[in-house]
């Protein structure tokens, strides 16, 4: 009886890992923490709930699998940034002209990442109808406020 509840056991442990692990390998796939969805586009979930026709989809999935190469190369050139800059700022002796190379670099990536999701966005945005618009922009704007909301809020701390 000791034997089949240990293989249970290490079956249920097999199993939770067999999942957990692509689920957190894919959060290092896209750029951005994931939270874009399909390997790229932040805010992907929002635009899958305007009701849209199968076109529509069919044509923001075409968006981006166009972009999908150029997304993946500059997550995998801002990690190496990250890494020379944590590098850098961690070598013996310090070397301040390194640090601002690295920072420079990562800033430079960061800046190319923020413009190609601007880029993908705004194709995205073109198949929408104006209602769907005025949605999308009713949704970001209640996002907004609700994080502003959350930052005006004073912090429930637990009392002592």
């Amino acid at each position: 009886m000791k034997r089949s509840k240990f293989l249970t056991l290490t079956l249920a442990i097999v199993i939770i890992f067999a999942g957990a692990v692509p689920a957190i390998a894919g959060g290092f796939d896209g750029m951005g923490h994931g939270h874009w969805g399909r390997p790229g586009i932040a805010g992907l979930k929002t635009f899958l709930k305007l009701n849209l026709t199968d076109a529509q989809r069919s044509q923001l999935l075409k968006i981006l699998d166009q972009y999908q190469m150029e997304r993946k190369n500059v997550a995998h050139d801002s990690f190496e940034a990250r890494r020379n800059l944590f590098e850098a700022l961690h070598s013996e002796p310090f070397n301040e002209a390194n640090v601002r190379e690295a920072f420079e670099r990562l800033s430079t990536i960061k800046e190319d990442s923020f413009v190609l999701r601007a880029r993908v966005r705004s194709e995205m945005k073109a198949v929408l109808t104006p209602d769907q618009l005025a949605l999308l922009q009713k949704r970001h704007k209640g996002n907004f406020e609700g994080i502003r909301h959350r930052l005006n809020s004073p912090s429930e701390a637990p009392v002592q």
